[in-house]
């Protein structure tokens, strides 16, 4: 497994011009496995102040010194058949843009210029999470700065749900959101998650919340799980409607599919990234897949042939070259 400190992972530098940057910190963690095509890892995105909240946050001791999002494997978790991954950030760190740091010698990374009009560095970050990280999150945990934090985390989440509502194609998962809050919280968690949806009810300009599968409150003196049991308990539940609907990725699937949603991010500013367009570009449909197909129907004269030979052996190329054995969705 891998022993380096370094976590960062994706970020945003420059100066003129906002250049996007990643490391290849999620390539290494997966290289790292044993079986990679066997492990399928989640992933857990927290935003705000997490502090020591975490156990994945206690072990790294630079975090504060990250640049943009930074990402963790949870050593608990490391040689399960799925192994958690915390991707981490801080509000605070949106604020201006810094040069870009000096490469670490045991991770590469790329940089690339963003090919789209973005006005400010909170744009291109609230951008990063909406179409880059979230279809690949299983889960998106909202720290509250204070008790009056539901405010800003409505705020934060507008214009997440208007570029979904903007967009024709919609994605094939909605992470799960959890809101955190501290202990001092009075309200029940129902009551802060009313506040939560009438906030972005008069916020949003179309006021469909669906962007989030499910919305949950955690305040960490009213339950009796911890707060790693109860993402785990979320994540366990995205994970098994990602099984249902045949759209869990393993950890190789998973690597190839985020470098294509890294080159999408950067080109355009517009289109949702398309998984499954994405995993047909190493091994394209043929092009002459329906001649060949309209060939055969040539040959078959009885309704019978059509029924018994004919219609199951085209669903099944169909079936057969569309789902191949080393590519999502199959």
């Amino acid at each position: 497994m891998r022993t380096c400190n370094h976590t960062s992972w994706l970020s945003f530098h420059g100066n003129d011009q906002i250049m996007f940057r990643q490391a290849s910190t999620l390539s290494d963690i997966f290289t790292s496995f044993d079986a990679p095509a066997k492990r399928f890892p989640s992933l857990a995105v927290v935003i705000g102040n997490a502090g020591n909240a975490l156990p994945s946050t206690r072990k790294c001791t630079n975090l504060q010194d990250q640049e943009g999002l930074s990402l963790q494997l949870d050593p608990d978790t490391a040689f399960s058949d799925q192994p958690a991954l915390f991707a981490h950030e801080n509000f605070s760190r949106r604020t201006k843009l810094s040069p870009e740091p000096m490469p670490s010698v045991c991770h590469r990374h790329a940089m690339r210029e963003l090919q789209w009009q973005v006005s400010s560095l909170a744009e291109a970050v609230d951008s990063l999470y909406c179409r880059l990280v979230r279809p690949f999150a299983d889960i998106v945990c909202f720290f509250a700065a204070a008790d009056d934090g539901i405010p800003q985390i409505a705020d934060k989440l507008v214009p997440w749900l208007e570029q979904s509502n903007s967009r024709n194609r919609r994605p094939l998962l909605y992470p799960r959101l959890l809101v955190i809050l501290a202990p001092s919280e009075k309200r029940t968690p129902t009551q802060v998650k009313m506040q939560l949806v009438q906030l972005l009810k008069q916020q949003l300009k179309s006021p469909v919340i669906d962007s989030f599968s499910m919305v949950s409150v955690y305040i960490r003196h009213g339950s009796d799980q911890t707060l790693r049991d109860r993402i785990k308990r979320e994540t366990d539940l995205a994970k098994d409607f990602r099984a249902r609907n045949h759209i869990s990725l393993n950890a190789v699937h998973f690597d190839r599919l985020f470098r294509h949603a890294c080159d999408h991010f950067a080109r355009t500013g517009e289109a949702q990234f398309d998984m499954l367009a994405a995993s047909r570009l190493h091994r394209p449909v043929p092009r002459g897949l329906h001649i060949h197909l309209a060939d055969l129907l040539t040959n078959v004269d009885t309704y019978e042939d059509m029924t018994a030979f004919a219609a199951p052996f085209i669903a099944r190329c169909h079936a057969l070259d569309n789902y191949a054995w080393d590519v999502p969705y199959q």
